[in-house]
Order: C-alpha cells, then structure tokens, then sequence
C-alpha cells in the first residue's frame, strides 16, 4: 500500500512504527512529571507565590507554542523531520533535568521557559510523520494510538514520580533522563521524512518546497483545543496542592490519585470511534457535559473518593474525547502539504491554552474574593456548564443548517 507521499508503508518495519508513535508519550511529559512535585515544591520554596508554583509546571507552554508553529511551518519546509526530532530531544532532556540543581525559584523558571524550546521542536511531528507515510484506515489507526500513549505516558509517569518523591522533589526533574531514551528510539528507528515537494514547481518556492495555506477551519479547531486545556489546566495545577494541603495521601501515592484521570483518557481514545457514532456532532457538548459535573464534584469537599470521580470525569471529557476528535478533523481538512503547519499550530494550541490556565484562575478567585481551592474548581464548573450550553446551541444550529441544505 502507498502512502500520500508515495512512499510504501509496508517499507517500515514495526519497529520503525513504535519509534514514531513512542515520541507522542513526550507530549505532555513535562506536565506529567512536575505536576505531582508542585507539592513539594510550594514546602520546598515557602518564599514563593501560588502563581510562581503552578508556573513551574505551565512555564514550558509559552515556548511549546511558538516553536511548534516555528517547527512545524519553517523547519518542516526545509529540514528532516527526524533531524528536528534528535535536536529537540537533546535540548528537552538537557533543561528538563537541570532544574534538579538550581536552588532558586527563579532559575528553575528560566529553565523551565527553555524546556518549553524542546518540547516546541518535537510536538508536531509524531503526527506529521505518521500523515506522510501512512494514509486511510491505518493512518487513522495510528493516529488514535498517539492519543493513548501520550495518555498512558502520563499515568505511568505520575506513579513512577510520586514514588520518587519520597526522596525529594529534585527527582522529578532526575526523571528527565527518560528522554534521552527516546531519543535513542528515534535515532535508530525513526525514518527520515523530508520536506514535502510539490508537483508543480509554478506553486511552490524556489527550492521546490511547497508554502502551504492554511483553511480557516484549522484555526477554529485550535482555539477549541486551547479552550479545552485552558480549563482542564484546573485539575493539574491544583490537584497535588489540594491533595497535600488536606492531607488527603502520602506523598508517594499523590501521582495514583492523578492517574485516575489520565486512565479514564485512555480509555476514551480507545473507544472514541464508538462515541463519536453515538454521540456524532453532539459529542463536543457531551464531552464538555462530563468536564463540568467533573468539575464540580472536585469542588463539594477534599474528600477522595470526590476528587477521583471528578478527576475521572473531566479526563474522560476533556483528554479522552476531544484531542482524537480534534486530530482527525485536523488531517481531513488539510493537505499533506498543510499538515506540518496544521498540526503544529493544532498541537501547540494546548499549550498555550495550559499556559492561559492559571491566569484565568487568578482572574477567577480575583472575581470571587476566594482563593481556595475549592472555589478554583467551581469556577471551572461553571466555565465549563456555559460552555456546554454554547455547544449544543452549535451543534443545534449545525443539524438545522444541514437539514436546510438537505431540503
């Protein structure tokens, strides 16, 4: 079988497979691992402030987005995907472990803003590799296991670093080396995939690499997965806070309780295909649904069998539903001469929703004069409930408009 490019899929092995796929465990790494040390950190760092504290874990995104769009749109037109790949991993590894040794707040901030570069360079292109080798069914195939792997990464991430906690919360940045194994996949199993050439050199640059131009659609799309993680950021960055300050586990078991949230995404990856038929365009409003009652359950009371229910239900809502939705309309709308640009601004719009995240929550307590925890997930609850009601309005209105053209 030939993919778009005209390269034969059955020219790489499984191996080469599980190389492109395991780079998408990367994805939220950086989250994955601070998250259950934010913590630890706030009794490490008593000087600094709640918003210095999450911005620990959201300081990457800022960067993740701009170098996304930057290595998806220039380098993708004129560099070897892999290349970008080793050069982004080296960097991700190196700053993602040097905060280990800083002794100051500010310092890991720098540190983190630079961690974000790394991420930038990598994010689009498990999924750009995977558009220019496989097409149809299996494309899609792949596709939906990025989503459960990046998933699957950030459960097995959060227990294996909530274990390491136990012995200080520079090991959260110790597990960084983890990287480096990644790269070591990509180095040897990765294709080369090289900038796409356009047929007809008239509409391409003087190199023969095509400038693509993107729909209106793709832009659309990425502010919906900015929203999405914008609010869903609630839950990370103050889910181990929360857990600490009540007391609720030890330190070792705050990375489980996270998990239950990342398992419930998984499973929603799996079975998106089964929703999405049940649900069809109403499973943007469904999925937002599950987010706000997710929401507020995590807002009754610190209880904990509340805060895995809530966590569960806005995993499965936000994380499991709407990134596999928001992938594939992503590639069915564009060109495989769009898709770099397209998913680096689709990919990098999660980040830069997390990275809005927390200044929509100061922004929130501001409003509210309440700065509990607790008051931070009932504005999430009630962000997301009026967005359940924009989305059935939509897709309302969107039934109506294609019943009116059906006519």
């Amino acid at each position: 079988m030939m993919s778009e490019n005209g390269i034969k899929e059955g020219k790489l092995t499984r191996f080469n497979t599980f190389s492109i796929v395991a780079v998408s465990i990367l994805w939220m790494y950086e989250v994955a691992a601070i998250a259950p040390a934010l913590g630890p950190l706030m009794q490490a760092f008593p000087d600094a402030t709640p918003l210095e504290i999450k911005t620990v874990m959201t300081a990457p995104f800022i960067t993740t987005f701009v170098f996304s769009i930057f290595s998806g749109g220039f380098l993708a037109r004129h560099f070897d995907k892999k290349k970008i790949l080793i050069v982004g991993l080296i960097l991700y590894g190196v700053t993602g472990l040097t905060p280990a040794f800083a002794t100051q707040m500010s310092v890991i901030l720098v540190l983190r803003f630079l961690t974000g570069v790394g991420v930038g360079l990598i994010v689009p292109h498990s999924n750009t590799i995977i558009s220019q080798h496989f097409s149809g069914k299996t494309r899609e195939r792949l596709l939906g296991a990025n989503i459960s792997v990046a998933n699957l990464g950030n459960v097995v991430v959060n227990i294996a670093v909530s274990a390491l906690l136990v012995f200080g919360w520079k090991y959260a940045f110790y597990s960084f080396i983890f990287i480096f194994v990644i790269l070591i996949l990509v180095v040897v199993g990765v294709p080369k995939s090289m900038p796409y050439k356009e047929d007809k050199p008239a509409e391409a640059s003087r190199d023969g690499v095509q400038k693509p131009k993107l729909p209106p659609a793709i832009f659309a799309i990425a502010l919906l997965n900015a929203f999405a993680f914008c609010v869903f950021g609630f839950v990370p960055t103050n889910m181990s806070m929360y857990l600490t300050q009540y007391n609720l586990v030890p330190v070792w078991a705050i990375g489980i309780v996270m998990a239950f949230g990342a398992i419930a995404a998984i499973i929603g990856g799996i079975l998106i295909p089964e929703f999405m038929k049940l649900f069809k365009r109403y499973l943007i409003f469904f999925s937002m649904l599950l987010a706000a009652i997710g929401f507020f359950l995590l807002s009754v009371s610190p209880t904990l069998p509340a805060i895995i229910l809530g966590g569960v239900l806005c995993g499965l809502g936000v994380q499991g539903l709407i990134p596999p939705m928001i992938f594939e309309m992503t590639a069915r709308r564009t060109t495989l001469s769009q898709r770099d640009l397209a998913f680096g601004i689709v990919n990098s719009s999660m980040y830069i929703g997390s990275f809005v995240g927390p200044f929509l929550q100061s922004l929130v307590t501001t409003i509210g004069h309440n700065e509990s925890t607790e008051f931070i997930f009932l504005g999430g609850g009630v962000i997301m409930l009026v967005s359940t009601v924009v989305a059935l309005i939509a897709a309302i209105a969107t039934r109506k408009s294609a019943g009116g053209q059906a006519a």
